[in-house]
């Protein structure tokens, strides 16, 4: 049996998080330094608030090639599964050419380089003709099980700079979550809301639809811009068709 502060305090999130999930289009808002929020439904996790910063350099961009750097950090900071290639899928939408994760790693060795280096990023650019890098990080990542309630979120940082690192063209973070359960007005509505929380707390699926829902709402952020197609690039030791 719960504590009544405790129960209380999960009933407060709940009735929160019901009534910021009534708003459900997704909302872009400038980019907020750390520690600050957008909306007070934020706290909760439901608002579908997408943070975005473009640099008007963007529009003067001449090559449709990016590489998605493949993720190095903190073994207690690890990225959503899969967000790395959901990414790189959805940037296909923006441009002709996008290296992969998977790809990215592959010609790194080939050209013995470390990405996480703004001098072999050099390099590697030069190399395979593609200057533009895709950055990402783990950010507002969680789980909150209430025992009636429960909500599972996935959020990244993505940014796109020159090999330097010092332009960032666009920039942009959200977190995707998902929840389900409620306010127990009953004996019957607490079973309901208790059986409901804990399918999607042991939802093996879930994370993958929320990875994709977080990559796709990240990267229609960028704008549309309508460069030309690419030549053929370097990618993985040999030329393939940038289509």
């Amino acid at each position: 049996m719960l504590h009544s502060k405790t129960l209380r305090n999960s009933l407060f999130t709940v009735a929160v998080a019901l009534l910021a999930s009534g708003c459900n289009t997704v909302r872009h808002v400038d980019y907020q330094k750390d520690g600050q929020t957008n909306d007070p439904a934020e706290m909760v996790g439901l608002n579908r608030t997408v943070e975005v910063q473009v640099d008007p350099e963007i529009g003067r961009l001449t090559t449709d090639c990016v590489t998605v750097v493949p993720f190095v950090g903190r073994g207690d900071s690890p990225l959503p599964a899969g967000l790395e290639r959901a990414i790189a899928r959805h940037m296909r939408d923006r441009f002709g050419t996008v290296i992969g994760p998977g790809e990215a790693a592959a010609l790194s060795r080939s050209l013995v380089v470390d990405l996480a280096h703004p001098s072999d990023r050099a390099l590697y650019a030069r190399e395979t003709r593609c200057p533009l890098f895709v950055e990402i990080s783990p950010w507002g990542t969680g789980s909150t099980y209430a025992l009636v309630w429960t909500r599972r979120t996935v959020g990244a940082e993505v940014r796109l700079t020159d090999a330097s690192g010092n332009t960032v063209y666009w920039r942009a973070r959200h977190a995707a979550a998902r929840a389900d359960g409620g306010v127990p007005l009953s004996p019957v509505s607490a079973l309901v809301n208790v059986f409901e929380a804990a399918s999607l707390q042991q939802d093996g699926d879930l994370e993958a639809s929320l990875v994709d829902d977080l990559a796709r709402r990240l990267v229609a952020t960028i704008p549309e811009l309508g460069l030309p197609r690419a030549r053929n690039r370097l990618v993985a030791g040999r030329r393939l068709d940038s289509r």
